[in-house]
């Protein structure tokens, strides 16, 4: 009898132990929505880069979407999708991507144009596949 009430004590305390595991090392859900903000920040950060040396403003100004895209690509993953939006004062310049997924972080960057030339833009920078 005493060597079943053992092995029982000892059934439960590797069960406690596993369980405590699962937990311990369980991913916490604030980590997804941190790499998020990452995300955010990096490409905010390209974006910042790109205008600092005059492409991104050129490009913008020319509604050239796809050379900003090209410009991003070696900042954002391979794994994940985006796709470069331009906007004006009252609507959008290029197209606008169709979008399946629910799990989307979208980046906005604004300029005002060149000197003498004051166009206003906003570049929106939409990624997902995050899932």
């Amino acid at each position: 009898m005493r060597g079943t009430f053992y092995t029982l004590e000892a059934a439960i305390a590797v069960a406690m132990i596993v369980v405590t595991l699962v937990f311990f090392f369980q991913r916490p859900l604030e980590t997804l929505e941190l790499s998020k903000a990452n995300y955010k920040l990096r490409i905010y950060d390209a974006l910042k880069i790109s205008d600092d040396v005059g492409n991104l403003r050129k490009n913008a100004l020319d509604n050239n979407a796809t050379a900003i895209e090209s410009e991003l690509s070696s900042y954002i993953s391979t794994y994940l999708n985006y796709n470069v939006t331009i906007y004006n004062k009252t609507s959008n310049l290029t197209v606008v991507p169709s979008i399946s997924s629910e799990n989307i972080i979208t980046v906005g960057y604004f300029l005002a144009g060149k000197v003498g030339n004051y166009t206003p833009k906003e570049i929106r920078v939409f990624m997902w596949g995050f899932d």
